[in-house]
């Protein structure tokens, strides 16, 4: 799977106060990409094995009680936000998250 994604990017530095002059932090939180997966050992954990680059992993546990467990991952990046002494503050910042599906123990 690839994804192709364009960063926005901040306006000039010239003529700070020109209408219609915004920064990609003032527009959106971040821009952020996500993509469920197969995961053994998540729950419900009752199949110990994943077909690789396939949708017939994903059952309806109403029809099949026997079904693999999932996680969730995304990629997330972080508008730079132009505060003094924080590190990379002109670069966007990226942060990756997996969270494993079902009760937490």
């Amino acid at each position: 799977m690839r994804y192709t994604l364009t960063l926005p990017t901040a306006p000039s530095a010239s003529h700070p106060n020109a209408a219609s002059k915004s920064y990609p932090f003032e527009l959106s939180g971040s821009e952020w990409l996500g993509m469920a997966m197969c995961a053994t050992q998540s729950y419900p954990e009752q199949v110990k094995t994943c077909r690789p680059d396939s949708d017939c992993n994903i059952l309806d546990p109403a029809v099949s009680p026997k079904h693999v467990g999932q996680a969730y991952t995304e990629l997330q990046f972080y508008p730079p936000a132009g505060c003094r002494g924080r590190p990379g503050r002109w670069r966007w910042g990226p942060v990756r998250a997996t969270r494993p599906s079902g009760p937490r123990h």
